[in-house]
């Protein structure tokens, strides 16, 4: 599905990244440059083109998936790439 456009929580994003993973500068980078989005569902959103569900993928492979702890009913699953951009984000109720 490729859904339009719509803001996502990129400030609270990068305080859980920096609160959580303090030494991961690199992600915090790459999570800074991330923009626009597309939304797959209610719980995903991908930068990269080639990583919507069902299409061939071009892009690097995800290398690297990290888990922001937000509060309680729920985490939130950075997937990384392997040149270092962010292909998406989740969102994983628990």
């Amino acid at each position: 599905m490729d859904t339009p456009q719509k803001p996502f929580e990129l400030e609270h994003l990068i305080r859980l990244l920096h609160a959580q993973y303090p030494q991961r500068t690199d992600v915090l980078r790459a999570l800074q440059l991330c923009s626009g989005g597309y939304w797959e569902n209610n719980d995903y959103i991908y930068f990269l083109r080639s990583h919507i569900s069902n299409q061939t993928h071009n892009d690097s492979p995800v290398v690297e998936k990290l888990v922001l702890e937000d509060h309680a009913e729920r985490n939130i699953i950075l997937e990384v790439v392997e040149d270092g951009r962010i292909a998406g984000i989740g969102y994983v109720t628990r």
